[in-house]
């Protein structure tokens, strides 16, 4: 657009030129086109000074936006390394999760009416020291005892379902049932 306006006062100025006589008439007619041709080369390099002013002005921006970005990144690193220091820190105040004990015992084999059977627990507990663990057991005929190791008399033959209870400190439990055949005595 600025080059049309530039030529068509080129266009102009011949125009005068040639329809002027007076050689001081000719001479004002070229210095005011010399004046209007410096004028629109100013506006020219004046514009081409705000396009590049605009453009540095645009990368100064997009700059200032890319280090606040990174500053933002970096805090968003900064919090999330917060987070995952206070989580590992609750787990490590929680404790790992609780693992109930394990019952175990087994039967005599040669199990008699009326001669004392030892049973033997075999209970573990991974957290706790083993003897810390409270034992229930129930020897199908009626009675129970809380020993850790007991011994029991049966009074009839027949088969018992024996059941060790055990209980850790913190109140996890676990049970296992075997089958005991108690015999007549041998004779």
């Amino acid at each position: 657009m600025r080059r049309i306006g530039l030529f068509a006062a080129v266009v102009c100025g011949v125009l005068l030129l040639t329809s002027c006589t007076d050689t001081t008439q000719l001479e004002e007619e070229i210095a005011g086109l010399k004046a209007e041709l410096s004028s629109l080369q100013l506006q020219r390099a004046a514009s081409a000074d705000e396009e590049a002013a605009a453009e540095t002005e645009a990368a100064a921006n997009a700059e200032q936006v890319a280090r606040q970005l990174t500053a933002i990144n970096a805090r968003l690193r900064m919090i999330q390394a917060d987070i995952d220091a206070q989580e590992a820190r609750i787990a490590r105040l929680e404790g790992p999760p609780d693992v109930p004990p394990v019952a175990s015992f087994t039967v005599p084999s040669d199990a008699q009416r009326g001669v004392p059977v030892q049973f033997e627990s075999l209970a573990t507990d991974e957290e706790d020291d083993d003897s810390s663990l409270l034992h229930l057991w129930q020897f199908g005929d009626g009675v129970v005892t809380a020993d850790r190791n007991p011994t029991h008399t049966y009074e009839a033959a027949g088969v018992y379902n024996v059941e060790l209870v055990v209980t850790d400190s913190a109140g996890n439990a676990h049970a296992h049932v075997e089958q005991l055949e108690v015999r007549e005595p041998d004779e």
